[in-house]
């Protein structure tokens, strides 16, 4: 019994909520918003790139939602002690904790971030 069971068993089970979500997000309104939300991040990244750049933060651009931003030594810690969150990026191979990964967000959340490193950094 149990074998003929196994035999008429579809070969991965899926709920009806699984289903309706998949069909949702790969119908044509799903694409149009995918493409629309994609432009909007890539405009949000150049604004951050734009930001950091012009404080002198070297940055590796990306198309992901993120950038690496070589920010200097104890630019991690004293964000985090704003309240600002970035990854910091010492755990990668090959950086150091003078590197952080920043998530690209809306240009007021990018203000806040910016307006912490300029009180942050200094410049010679």
């Amino acid at each position: 019994m149990v074998a003929d069971l196994a035999a008429a068993q579809t070969p991965w089970s899926v709920s009806a909520a699984a289903i309706a979500a998949a069909i949702a997000c790969t119908g044509p309104r799903a694409r149009l918003e995918s493409v629309r939300r994609a432009r909007e991040i890539a405009a949000c990244r150049a604004d951050l790139v734009e930001g950091l750049r012009a404080r002198d933060v070297g940055v590796i651009e990306s198309a992901a939602p993120f950038v690496l931003a070589h920010v200097g030594e104890g630019v991690y810690p004293a964000l985090r002690d704003k309240g600002i969150a970035v990854r910091r990026a010492d755990t990668f191979p090959g950086l150091d904790a003078s590197w952080v990964r920043i998530a690209v967000r809306r240009p007021e959340t990018t203000r806040v971030l910016l307006d912490a490193l300029d009180q942050i950094i200094t410049r010679p």
